[in-house]
């Protein structure tokens, strides 16, 4: 039976239900659409989080190094006399094992260093 054979409200019923069809299918797939970029979007904030808790991870490292670095120093170049000695050592004895380190930085090497200096 072609289409116009048919009266006037049946093609406006049929027109209608086609597009009422095609709304429906143009806003099922636009939301499964916005799901996935959803989706997508959670996972770039997390990995932006996670690129953020690396760089201050990072950072706190470095600035604990630093710190490291500095302690030792005083040990090495400061530490002939026996009090000065122990004061640098217990200094530098709480900056060793950052951010889950295994290495024994400062803490491993100043346990076992001895005044050098005859005073001691």
């Amino acid at each position: 039976m072609p289409i116009q054979n048919l009266k006037i409200s049946s093609r406006l019923i049929l027109l209608s239900a086609v597009l009422i069809l095609g709304s429906i299918a143009l806003g099922v797939t636009g939301l499964i659409t916005l799901n996935k970029s959803n989706n997508l979007m959670v996972l770039a904030l997390n990995q932006a989080s996670d690129v953020e808790h690396a760089v201050d991870t990072a950072r706190k490292a470095q600035v604990n190094f630093k710190i490291q670095v500095e302690e030792w120093k005083n040990i090495l170049l400061r530490g002939r006399d026996a009090e000065v000695f122990t004061k640098y050592k217990e200094a530098c004895l709480p900056l060793a094992y950052f951010a889950g380190s295994r290495r024994p930085c400062p803490r491993y090497v100043a346990s076992r260093i001895v005044c050098l200096s005859q005073s001691c």
